[in-house]
């Protein structure tokens, strides 16, 4: 099994849908700019995962940074 770096640990899959690892490249790099998002997508394309994956990652880094 190959390790999973960055946000991609919190990514559950094996694999992502079309687009997603796109969103999520763009959901984490709007959040370390802390900037709003939003996107949109039909039901069953993976929006809740590819919004929490990054949301973790950067939400575990920035406790970290204040502890």
């Amino acid at each position: 099994m190959m390790q999973k770096n960055g946000y991609m640990r919190y990514f559950t899959k094996q694999s992502c849908y079309p687009n997603q690892a796109e969103a999520m490249e763009k959901i984490h790099s709007a959040l370390l700019q802390e900037k709003i998002v939003l996107f949109e997508g039909a039901c069953g394309t993976g929006k809740t995962l590819s919004a929490l994956a990054p949301a973790l990652s950067v939400g575990k880094n920035l406790i970290k940074s204040l502890l």
